[in-house]
């Protein structure tokens, strides 16, 4: 959550910018608005403006408008530049309110602000998975990736293998500009041992002094990676966050990238509300799936083995300080060091 010079819709109004919108959110900002008015009798307006660089810009344009919004939520730390330039309030009053009731906030480097100054606080808190289609692993008699060179494998071998899973591609490798292919990259490139930033403690004991630290050879190695990834996804500038997930629903691929376990979320949801009226399969799903969902703390079936999006799911999560794997042949040189 972040603070904004506020102005809102109107001299007497709050207006609320946030990233979460789909059905459920749109439930909660239902309720909201009318409890709101009713205890500080102040209308509010609550506008769903997209994730990633179609939210920041929504939050740019209100603000040289001179009519930002009182409260803006993002999904990531969207609203550095805005603060920077000194266009963001404090949001020291909700701090202080919520340390009231719950204890000094720990949030490590998650809050925007200087000194006894915060801007922003955070609303959530995400992990990076690797996801994948479980029902179409054990149709080709795939097995669990460790390396980005099983990744590849097993992509090559979804992506030809035809009959039930024809058109299905092996990958689905963001490459929007912003939002999904960034992040995709930063934890690609933490797997391989290397820092988003670029940076290292000199000394990690003493942790005073930093360098540039940027290994050109393994970089290049996880460009190359990503770059024969691509061969088996569908067109990489068309996938995102929320195109991501709405393809991952529909089949189009049976591998990616994605934060906690959204995928398996939004295929549960739609699956359960496509119980209530009827099944339809996919030629894009194998007519033996199994109708479950699956991480490695979920587990959910449903009564309905043959619709597009109730394939199982398993989501592995990489160590926060995943480092390359040594070996002799080096037909694996980098690993996601999974628990």
């Amino acid at each position: 959550m972040a603070g904004c010079l506020g102005g809102g819709g109107g001299d007497d109004d709050v207006q609320f910018l946030t990233d979460y919108y789909n059905d459920a959110w749109q439930s909660v900002w239902d309720d909201l608005e009318p409890q709101f008015e009713d205890e500080t009798d102040i209308a509010m307006s609550i506008e769903e403006a997209g994730m990633s660089g179609s939210q920041e810009s929504r939050l740019s344009q209100l603000i040289q408008a001179g009519n930002p919004p009182e409260a803006n939520t993002s999904t990531f730390d969207q609203v550095a530049d805005i603060w920077e330039t000194d266009q963001l309030e404090t949001v020291n009053d909700v701090v202080s309110s919520i340390e009231e009731v719950n204890g000094e906030l720990n949030a490590g480097g998650a809050f925007l602000g200087e000194g006894d100054d915060i801007y922003q606080i955070p609303h959530g808190v995400y992990v990076s998975n690797f996801q994948y289609r479980q029902d179409v692993y054990d149709e080709l008699g795939l097995d669990e990736p460790e390396t980005f060179s099983d990744v590849l494998e097993n992509a090559e071998v979804i992506d030809d293998a035809g009959g039930d899973l024809e058109g299905m591609r092996g990958y689905g490798l963001a490459g929007a500009k912003t939002g999904k292919s960034q992040d995709e990259m930063l934890v690609l490139l933490a797997s391989a041992g290397i820092s988003g930033i670029g940076l290292r403690w000199q000394d990690p004991d003493a942790r005073d002094e930093l360098e540039v630290w940027w290994p050109e050879d393994t970089v290049i190695e996880v460009l190359e990676y990503v770059d024969e990834l691509s061969q088996y996804s569908p067109d990489p500038t068309n996938i995102g966050w929320a195109s991501s997930l709405s393809s991952w629903v529909q089949g189009e691929y049976a591998q990616c990238y994605h934060l906690n376990a959204w995928p398996v979320g939004v295929t549960a949801q739609t699956a359960e509300a496509t119980t209530a009226t009827g099944c339809v399969r996919s030629p894009r799903t194998p007519r033996s799936s199994p109708t479950r969902c699956r991480t490695a703390s979920i587990r959910a079936r449903t009564g309905c083995p043959r619709r597009p999006l109730t394939a199982t799911t398993s989501s592995r999560t990489p160590s926060g300080r995943a480092t390359p794997r040594s070996g002799s042949s080096g037909s694996t040189p980098i690993a996601w060091n999974v628990p």
